[in-house]
């Protein structure tokens, strides 16, 4: 019955999230019909799997196709200027920009901005206004680009989180990390425990990050997921472990996955094995005596906040 109750459970939640995406998929829609209803006859834009582009026209014959990752934007990226008439992209890095021009003579250059000629300057602020809004509802799970280093620094170096699978063994568990501000590495301070039985770890591990921090877009089918950043780490655990026979120390080599969206919130997926010595026994009856090097190993699903 329990596990008829959970499956039920997932099953609203993820027509819930389906939903939800379903009407902000609609609400995009709408706001970029209306951006092309400004940008018409000369461009119109589309955002396809985190992918923003434009369409440049010239007597209804396309000329220009410029792309732009829209996780290298974010809304105040975008202004517009009364004196040049355009609308500007500003990237974060050099040739974040890739335009393919059609004609007699096809070629593709790499800019750091993109450009968008709206000779109207009403129509300009308004398609700054509607561009700010669907670039900030695409792109708000874009945890690499903030606003100021300071606010950054406050986001970013803690991570609380829980173990909610371990309720499927009777226990439960909590993790705090610090992560430097170069993203390579994190300090893991973790603790589990048993409700029925005499059990319980702690210690701490360093993870080393490999890879850039940095997000991309997923879908999942026809399902936009958002932008997340994705990263492996690996790294040495050291832990003491507390059971009902004996307690020993561990020495483990850990590794995972580290998921981190929406800012705040972070899925890590985290693999250890290694051995254990045995410090002392707590029974007449010890599965292991004292001195013995044991194997020892953990795998564990952590749902936590950063901030």
């Amino acid at each position: 019955m329990y596990y008829l109750k959970l499956s039920i459970y997932l099953c609203v939640v993820y027509i819930s999230i389906i939903a939800a995406y379903s009407q902000e998929i609609e609400e995009t829609k709408q706001i970029i019909d209306d951006i092309n209803n400004l940008l018409n006859p000369k461009a119109d834009i589309d955002f396809n799997k985190g992918i923003f582009t434009v369409n440049y026209y010239r007597n209804n014959d396309l000329i220009k196709i410029s792309k732009l990752n829209i996780d290298e934007i974010i809304p105040s990226d975008i202004s517009y200027s009364t004196n040049s008439k355009q609308i500007t992209f500003q990237c974060q890095y050099e040739k974040c920009v890739e335009n393919k021009f059609l004609g007699n003579v096809k070629k593709k250059t790499f800019t750091p901005r993109l450009k968008i000629y709206i000779e109207d300057t009403i129509k300009g602020e308004k398609v700054l206004y509607l561009m700010r809004i669907v670039i900030g509802e695409k792109n708000k799970s874009n945890i690499t680009k903030t606003f100021s280093p300071e606010l950054e620094y406050k986001l970013n170096h803690h991570l609380v989180s829980i173990m909610p699978l371990l309720l499927f063994w009777g226990g439960f568990g909590v993790s705090y990390e610090y992560i430097t501000t170069s993203e390579k590495l994190g300090i893991y301070i973790p603790f589990g425990f048993t409700f029925k039985t005499n059990y319980y770890d702690t210690g701490i591990a360093f993870k080393f990050y490999t890879g850039k921090n940095k997000a991309h877009s997923f879908n999942f089918g026809p399902l936009y997921i958002g932008i997340n950043t994705i990263r492996y780490y690996l790294g040495p655990e050291f832990m003491y472990i507390s059971r009902s026979d004996i307690n020993y120390t561990s020495l483990r080599f850990q590794n995972g996955i580290s998921i981190q969206s929406k800012k705040h919130i972070n899925i890590t997926v985290h693999v250890g094995a290694g051995a254990g010595y045995v410090l002392n026994e707590k029974n007449t009856s010890p599965e292991y005596n004292n001195g013995d090097v044991i194997f020892d190993w953990n795998v564990s699903f952590n749902l936590g906040y950063r901030f």
